[in-house]
């Protein structure tokens, strides 16, 4: 059975069809949506969650571990921290622009991390002593990489001791943006 589609009323020229053919229309509606489904998703999750930066899983996150020694000259720290491993699987450091150049220790596992370095010269004030990366393990990222005060060393030049929690000093983690 076929039914008969007349193109114009001038030509005699028709178009035979199967009767069943609107299927065929409803497929192409339903695969057009999908499709547009597919390219938008991703635009309105990042509307939706613009408060609170979405990471998705997989993507490498950059902390850095800072120091801020005011105006004391050091030329040593050693930072312990954790990590939120619900959150972050640790993948390394980076010590690309660190202003402590000698890398003696790094390492991370299981929640915890510990990163050495030093320099040769003296610095002081704020400073970059390395990066943590950690990949997303996907969601909503809270704030998941702090410092260990207790454990953690910052070296005075002049008189090799530790400044940790002196006024004005302080050892920190600024999260990704």
């Amino acid at each position: 059975m076929t039914k008969e589609v007349i193109m114009s009323t001038k030509s005699k020229s028709s178009i035979k069809l199967p009767s069943g053919w609107p299927w065929l229309v409803g497929i192409i509606v339903v695969v057009g949506l999908l499709v547009a489904h597919y390219f938008t998703k991703p635009a309105l999750q990042r509307l939706h969650n613009s408060a609170q930066t979405p990471a998705s899983m997989g993507s490498v996150l950059r902390y850095e571990i800072r120091e801020d020694s005011g105006a004391t000259a050091v030329n040593a720290v050693h930072v312990k921290g954790t990590y939120s491993t619900d959150a972050l699987e640790f993948v390394g450091v980076d010590g690309v622009g660190s202003d402590f150049a000698i890398a003696t220790e790094t390492k991370g596992d299981g929640g915890k991390f510990s990163v050495a370095r030093g320099s040769i010269q003296s610095v002081k004030g704020d400073r970059l002593v390395a990066t943590l990366l950690f990949k997303s393990r996907g969601g909503e990222i809270p704030p998941a990489v702090t410092v260990s005060t207790g454990e953690t060393i910052l070296v005075a030049t002049e008189t090799s001791t530790n400044i940790v929690g002196t006024p004005s000093t302080k050892v920190y983690v600024k999260e990704p943006k």
